[in-house]
């Protein structure tokens, strides 16, 4: 349960740190897995190439 919480922060503490236009970004890529799920595999990545994912 710890891991599941902490994983909640950490992603809470990112979107945070993002602008309005980004933020649409990633809720509109969010909701588009919600109407096509697809298996995701999780990296860990670097911020610089996370924000050049989210700006493609």
């Amino acid at each position: 349960m710890s891991f599941q919480i902490n994983i909640k922060k950490k992603a809470l503490k990112f979107v945070s740190r993002l602008d309005r236009k980004e933020k649409e970004r990633l809720r509109r890529a969010l909701l588009s897995l919600k109407d096509y799920p697809v298996p995701v595999k999780v990296l860990m990545l670097p911020k610089s190439q996370v924000k050049r994912i989210l700006t493609a």
